[in-house]
């Protein structure tokens, strides 16, 4: 491992160092002692300076002032004076005797109040002429300005009279302010104001004198403003009872026609609201027609449409029916044609046959027939007996019955419906008389045989009461083919 190798002490220059430092060891520590003294001096002298609020500060460089305050803040420099004082007020009160032009003796007591003066050097001049308003020259300029006060307030006094003394303390106020003010600004002082606290007399009896025709003339003045007062009570009285009683009478005026007022707007009110009601009313009504009047519009409408719709079912059942008649027409026309084609292969026998037939069946129909009493007559002709007889009296009494009987009352049919059952029948009747015109002999006499069937058929529970008719005068008058003329 390699050593290192450790450095020389030069002693020879360790010594040197050491010599020389006992040397200068002295010298520092008074150059230290006089450093700090100096600095202490000088920031003695170059300290800040610092006014109270109610402290004047004046600074004073060269003989002249540099500037002045009131709680005002410098760096004083070394060559700088500063003083500080007081900023308050000073009062002095004074007396002055003095003889007026009317040679009466008077005294006048006041006071002075004054100041440093605030403007241009004016600290400065008051510290130099107050003696730096220390208390003996405070109490100084208080004698000087008192002495001068009541030289200025004599002077004053001399040439008034007495009542102007004691009336017009203004007179020597303002003899005073003006006077002294021109004299004491040079000293650096400012009067605040100069008032006079007091005049007295020093004459006993004549203040008593001057106070007697005082009080003569307070008393007359008094007894004047009393009088005045008690006129002018009595006044206000009696025009305060004039107004009361013409306010009354407004006031009642004011009432009555209020009250009219009302009662007319009460009035108007009324036969407003009766004209509103009769409005109502007659809208109400009007309403009402209007409305019924809808309503008999509707009801005619429904009306009209029920009608229209009767019309139309009744118009549809008329075709209905008429289609019907027709269907049936036909179907009868085809039947009779059937049977006129068989009934034109009939001969005699077969249309005896058939004779024989139809009266047994017409008589088994009167089986039921009952006659109470018949008187009947015969008829005119050879032939007037005979079933064949019977049809001519009973068409008779069909029509007599047609005839003595109302029409029946059926519905009102339109012209439109009456057309069409007319049209139906109509063609019915073209259909038979069609089936008809094919017609023979044989054809007609079945014909009537059916037709007496039916006649007997249709008689059956026929009941005849009585029948009276009268007789006949021919051959053959009587018998059963005499009863049909009897009920003709």
């Amino acid at each position: 491992m390699a050593t290192v190798p450790t450095p020389a002490i030069d002693t020879t220059r360790n010594k040197a160092t050491d010599t020389v430092a006992t040397l200068l060891t002295p010298r520092i520590v008074v150059s230290a002692l006089v450093g700090i003294v100096a600095t202490a001096f000088i920031f003695r002298a170059c300290c800040l300076q610092v006014a109270q609020p109610d402290e004047w500060m004046v600074v004073i460089r060269d003989g002249k002032q540099l500037k002045a305050g009131i709680g005002l803040r410098h760096w004083k420099r070394i060559d700088d004076t500063v003083v500080k004082f007081k900023s308050s007020l000073v009062k002095v009160p004074f007396k002055a005797n003095q003889v007026t032009s009317e040679m009466q003796g008077v005294e006048v007591s006041g006071v002075v109040i004054w100041t440093v003066y605030r403007d241009a050097d004016g600290p400065f001049r008051a510290y130099r002429s107050l003696e730096g308003l220390t208390p003996e020259g405070l109490e100084k300029v208080n004698n000087n300005l008192q002495e001068l006060t009541q030289s200025i307030i004599r002077s004053q006094i001399a040439s008034m009279t007495i009542t102007e003394v004691l009336s017009n303390r203004d007179i020597l106020r303002d003899a005073a302010k003006n006077t002294m003010m021109k004299l004491v600004q040079g000293w650096g002082v400012w009067l605040e104001t100069i008032e006079v606290t007091d005049v007295r007399i020093e004459s006993q009896s004549l203040f008593s004198n001057m106070q007697s025709e005082y009080r003569e003339q307070i008393r007359s003045k008094a007894e004047q403003l009393r009088m005045t007062t008690d006129k002018g009570i009595e006044e206000n009285r009696i025009a305060i009872e004039l107004e009361t009683k013409k306010k009354e009478v407004d006031a009642q005026c004011a009432e009555s026609q209020y009250r009219a007022s009302e009662d007319l707007k009460t009035e108007q009110y009324l036969e407003a609201l009766g004209q509103e009601k009769r409005r109502i009313a007659q809208g109400e009504m009007e309403e009402e027609s209007r409305l019924e009047g809808v309503r008999e519009a509707l009801r005619r409408k429904e009306a009209l449409e029920r009608k229209e719709t009767e019309a139309q079912v009744m118009m549809q059942q008329t075709a209905l029916e008429a289609e019907a008649k027709k269907a049936r027409a036909e179907a009868e026309a085809e039947v009779m044609r059937t049977k006129l084609k068989a009934q034109q292969g009939m001969d005699a026998t077969n249309l005896k046959v058939l004779e024989l037939e139809t009266n047994k069946q017409v008589y088994e129909n009167m089986q039921n027939l009952k006659v109470v009493h018949i008187t009947g007559g015969g008829g005119d002709g050879e032939k007037g007996g005979g079933v064949a007889s019977l049809i001519p009296g009973l068409a008779a009494l069909q029509q007599a019955l047609a005839a003595s009987s109302p029409p029946p009352q059926g519905p009102r049919k339109g012209e439109e419906e009456k057309k069409a059952r007319a049209e139906a029948e109509a063609e019915v009747l073209r259909t038979k008389l069609k089936a008809q015109q094919g017609m023979d002999a044989t054809n007609l006499k079945v014909l009537e045989l059916e037709t007496n069937k039916q006649v007997y058929e249709n008689m059956k529970n026929m009941k005849v009461v009585h029948i009276a008719g009268g007789g006949g005068d021919g051959e053959k008058g009587g018998g059963v083919a005499s009863l049909i003329p009897g009920l003709a």
